[in-house]
């Protein structure tokens, strides 16, 4: 039995790239990890990890398969002692630990676009969990709309990490630079960037765009070719899929 408090966060059904580069939630949740961790709480994560890494910054990982084996991690659960279950996006970890007495509390974060992305109902959520954290006000008015009970849930919006994204100086920035930073996919609104670039380039002469993600990101097939792309458009670049540090670097640059 550990002292310190004991977290245990499964991810939702999508790979995490340990030390590599990953989407929003995926970043999302390894920072969440890495925040616990110093404070010098035990911290798991469990979901399908990519890579052969175990153990990371005092974080414990367990790999749940391309199967998304949530029993699995129930079963290994029970070396922990009492441990606080935090599941990221999803509900169906709630229902395969709902009667195990060691866990002490179950959170959901919520990040998506409507009550039922959890894969239930608020209704059904709400008998669940203790807490659901959103990530803004108009999301939880989202979810109190289809019936989660305003008691349940907390706000606590995106932050940012100061260490690894700090703020450029402004003589070293080029303020005819724009930064895209996402998946490229419809949904993130790509296609509608890259048409106004088309007409703004041809009123700024030295604008120029930097475009740092993939469609990889969310799983999806790349919507355009890039390299096409590029010869077409004077002054935009695709990075592709690319550590924080490298898109950090992007940010510092631009205006």
């Amino acid at each position: 039995m550990h002292s310190v408090a004991t977290y245990l966060i499964i991810h939702k059904e999508s790979p995490i790239n340990i030390g590599g580069a990953n989407s929003g939630a995926e970043t999302a949740t390894l920072a969440l990890a890495e925040y616990l961790a110093k404070l010098g709480k035990r911290v798991v994560v469990a979901g399908q990890i990519e890579g052969e890494v175990s153990e990371l910054a005092g974080i414990e990982f367990w790999d749940l398969g391309e199967s998304f084996d949530v029993v699995a991690a129930a079963e290994r659960a029970r070396e922990l002692g009492e441990y606080h279950l935090i599941s990221a996006g999803r509900a169906i970890p709630f229902f395969v630990f709902r009667n195990e007495l060691q866990c002490k509390s179950k959170i959901l974060i919520s990040h998506d676009r409507s009550g039922n992305d959890t894969g239930v109902k608020p209704q059904v959520l709400s008998t669940l969990v203790e807490r659901v954290v959103c990530v803004s006000n108009a999301q939880a008015s989202v979810l109190h709309a289809d019936g989660l009970p305003q008691e349940l849930t907390s706000v606590i919006h995106n932050g940012v990490n100061l260490d690894l994204f700090p703020a450029g100086a402004p003589e070293e920035r080029d303020w005819q630079k724009l930064v895209f930073s996402g998946a490229l996919i419809q949904d993130k609104g790509i296609h509608v960037l890259l048409e106004a670039y088309s007409h703004l380039k041809a009123k700024y002469a030295g604008l120029s765009l930097d475009v740092f993600g993939s469609a990889s990101l969310w799983g999806r097939e790349e919507m355009f070719d890039s390299a096409q792309l590029e010869a077409q458009l004077p002054g935009v670049r695709f990075h592709g899929r690319v550590p924080q540090a490298v898109i950090a670097e992007g940010f510092r640059r631009a205006g």
